[in-house]
């Protein structure tokens, strides 16, 4: 054709209604000479397109056809190939494909055979005068690929150029996720799924700008994809649908702790962030909050149980088998500590792996280190300190201990405070589900729980369960511990102190001591009525069981982890005695078993506590019910902590298809297993092998 401009064509994707591109091309060529029109090819220099309009871009450009000779052979392709099929769930977990990815490469072959092409022609075709690329997306990396007909200087992956086949370029282009299956493609089965999401053409001005934003905030803090990646984890990590967030605290938290990439390794410190304040304060949530944040710009997020010193062990120890394979002796990442000597072998391989010089982005979480080992302190009680690994990397320590701060610089340290009253609505009206009025009564309830937002969250969520009235109500949640203290009189002197009544208003005393943080109280409380339950019913009474149960988490909140087994052993004993071993309350202290199992590092007890668990829930409440996904899910975590990569994925699989039926695509919970199959993927190469064996 005639001139010297360059002339590109460029076609989105769009299923079946890729037909109107070709109508409009059609009408454009026949503008450009009514006489006889020319092919695509003749005119344009470049064509690319994505998913179907890939397809479409290969027709024009590589194989040559004239507009009406593509409308013919799309309009065959679409009758063959665009039809539902029955099943979409495979036998492993996987989605499969609403339509048949078969077909469509046999109708794409059979194209080729009808123009005298050998099915298994190459895309590559450096002489044409019109140069033709589609895009997909690695599954791998996420990055957009795109498989051309030419090469250039800049070119990246020789291996695609030379071993990329029609068919196999149209397969890639047309994998949208849910619609067609992934394809394997070049000597490494590197597998592909469609481009559209990365290089369609944006046709709202939001769309232009999320993507804006996007990218400044990936240039903030770019994903990390080096060796030391490992599988994030919730293991330990509080998890909450109600958070609300504080923007400030949380720009600090950003400041401080966020990787910077900088040109020599030599030029990264050691960055401590100290979050410290009153109990029921927020510091758990925050934290919890940022680490969801930004975990993808991390190498690493362990959540390290700071409650004790035995608690932290275990919790550094359970990090080992998340380190990829090879990186720490096998003795800490395939065994599980049996022993105090076991113990201190796997904590100080998971320290020496922090401390190595080129292992500088991960992020370390000490959580509530409330004890003060200068003071005296408790048994509990240690320095902090013992565990900072190196003079690189990020710590976040949450305390309630001012004398903490000395840990980081006046930056980086931060006293979180009551928050004010418009964050004290949106936390009350989070767990409340419904509009607080800010008049009078509103206002004095706000006043009441005193900007505390653990206060605020207890106060709404008992108000929502109980239906209190939020405006009427406040003298009854203010007064609750008077109101527990003056039945308590009154059961003692009027019924004596091993009444029923009595010792339910002694363990509601206690659990209400819990709520406040008075631990001593709450478990002294606790024993008192257990003890009286014991004797009056039997160990195996369910009011007995429940304050057995009550107890265990008490010693759970305390770091005294074997206290802790044995009431959940003596809970589960006893429901399974009374209830039978399929009641809920039997299956719910089953899972508690297998969270402490996996959170001490035993991980085939743990196995086996979630296997039972996930069969009963399965039985008694059905495969989508919470329970039963949340087990899954944990199942699948646990598998990949153990390298077993096809039962982790089909586990997660299964748990991700369970969470958008039953709740959303943006829910924390479905959200949390996209990011851990995606973790799951990146840490296995193309043959189910981990990465670094």
């Amino acid at each position: 054709m005639p001139g010297d401009q360059i002339r590109l064509l460029a076609l989105d994707g769009g299923g079946v209604r890729g037909l109107s591109s070709l109508m409009i091309l059609d009408g454009l060529m026949a503008t450009v000479d009514p006489e006889s029109p020319p092919k695509p090819s003749e005119y344009f220099d470049m064509i690319g397109g994505t998913s179907t309009g890939g397809l479409i871009a290969v027709m024009l450009g590589r194989l040559r056809m004239t507009v009406h000779e593509c409308i013919e052979a799309y309009t065959s392709l679409s009758d063959k190939v665009f039809e539902k099929k029955s099943h979409r769930v495979k036998i492993n977990g996987k989605l499969q494909g609403r339509f048949d990815a078969a077909k469509l490469e046999d109708t794409i072959k059979e194209i080729l055979r009808a123009r005298d092409l050998n099915e298994d022609v190459l895309l590559k075709d450096v002489a044409a005068s019109c140069k033709v690329f589609v895009c997909a997306t690695s599954k791998q990396t996420s990055d957009t690929v795109c498989l051309a007909s030419y090469g250039s200087p800049r070119s990246k992956n020789l291996q695609l150029l030379n071993s990329a086949t029609i068919w196999q370029a149209c397969r890639a282009t047309s994998a949208a996720t849910g619609f067609f299956d992934p394809i394997a493609i070049g000597p490494f089965d590197e597998e592909f799924v469609d481009g559209a999401l990365g290089a369609n053409n944006p046709i709202y001005m939001d769309t232009v700008f999320k993507q804006m934003q996007a990218c400044a905030n990936n240039l903030a803090g770019r994903q990390y994809y080096g060796p030391y990646r490992t599988v994030f984890s919730l293991e330990g990590m509080p998890v909450s649908d109600h958070f609300v967030d504080r923007l400030s605290d949380t720009a600090e938290l950003e400041q401080c702790l966020l990787p910077r990439r900088l040109r020599f390794r030599h030029e990264q410190q050691r960055k401590i962030f100290v979050l410290h304040g009153l109990g029921g304060i927020g510091k758990t949530q925050l934290a919890a909050d940022f680490a969801r944040r930004h975990r993808a710009t991390f190498s690493s997020v362990f959540w390290l149980d700071g409650r004790s010193e035995d608690r932290l062990r275990q919790s550094l120890a359970s990090c080992a088998n998340r380190i990829p394979h090879g990186q720490i002796p096998d003795r800490s990442w395939k065994s599980v500590p049996s022993s105090e000597d076991d113990l201190n072998v796997a904590v100080t391989d998971v320290l020496g792996w922090l401390a190595r010089p080129d292992n500088v982005d991960w992020l370390l979480i000490f959580d509530n280190v409330d004890q003060d080992h200068e003071q005296g302190g408790t048994t509990s009680a240690f320095d902090v300190r013992r565990y900072l690994p190196s003079d690189h990397g990020s710590v976040l320590i949450t305390t309630r201990l001012s004398q903490l701060e000395q840990l980081g610089n006046t930056k980086h340290t931060k006293q979180l405070k009551k928050v004010d009253e418009d964050l004290s609505k949106a936390i009350f009206e989070q767990w409340y589900g419904g509009e607080l009025v800010l008049d009078t009564a509103g206002r004095e309830l706000l006043g009441l729980l005193d900007g505390l937002p653990l206060a605020l969250a207890q106060a709404a969520a008992y108000c929502r369960e109980t239906g209190l009235d939020v405006t009427s109500d406040q003298d009854r949640l203010s007064e609750a511990e008077a109101m527990y203290q003056r039945a308590l009189q009154g059961y003692e002197k009027g019924l004596g102190p091993d009444n029923p009544s009595t010792l339910s208003t002694v363990n509601n005393l206690g659990l209400l001591y819990s709520a406040q943080g008075r631990l001593p109280e709450a478990e002294a409380m606790l024993q008192r009525a257990l003890q009286g339950f014991e004797k009056a019913f039997g160990p195996d009474h369910r009011l007995t069981l429940t304050t057995v149960n009550n107890l265990g988490l008490l010693y759970e909140e305390r770091g005294r982890l074997p206290e802790v087994e044995v009431m959940l052993q003596w809970a589960l004993q006893g429901f399974e005695k009374t209830l039978g071993p399929d009641h809920l309350s039997s299956l719910d202290t089953v899972h508690n078993l297998g969270f402490l199992y996996s959170t001490q590092g035993r991980l085939l007890e743990a196995e086996t506590m979630y296997q039972r668990a996930l069969q009963g829930f399965e039985k008694a409440l059905g495969p989508d019910n919470r329970s039963t996904l949340t087990t899954v899910n944990n199942l699948g975590l646990l598998y990949s902590a153990q390298g077993r990569l096809p039962e982790a994925e089909a586990m997660l699989q299964r748990a991700l298809q369970g969470f958008e039926k039953t709740l959303r695509p943006d829910h924390p919970w479905t959200l949390e297993t996209v990011h851990n199959l995606d973790l799951l993927y990146h840490d296995y190469g193309p043959h189910g092998v981990k990465k670094g064996t």
